[in-house]
């Protein structure tokens, strides 16, 4: 790509970054995961378990929490922006990506 993520690729960025550190790959690598959703940088996964529901993000389960600001928690920083959380809801809406 010609320096522009694609949206998948701004989707698992932004998973890594806000839920990877309690949920994800280096919540693992520290023996430090917050619950079982280990699987949180997994989109896969996500959709296999209904918390993303593809082509609905306004039904998508993960996504509702991160826009009423329950995930990442309140308190814990960095939180993902507006723009980031636009982004993460244009993946989910978008009919041309993996689904």
């Amino acid at each position: 790509m010609s320096g522009v993520d694609s949206p998948l690729e701004l989707a698992e960025a932004m998973l890594g970054k806000y839920c990877g550190n309690c949920h994800g790959a280096a919540a693992i690598a520290n023996d430090n995961v917050m619950g079982a959703f280990d699987y949180v940088e997994d989109l896969e996964e996500l959709v296999e378990r209904a918390w993303i529901i593809p082509l609905n993000a306004d039904q998508s389960p993960l996504l509702r929490r991160i826009r009423r600001g329950e995930m990442p928690p309140q308190g814990v920083q960095p939180r993902p922006s507006q723009a980031e959380i636009r982004a993460f809801e244009s993946f989910i809406d978008g009919d041309d990506l993996y689904w």
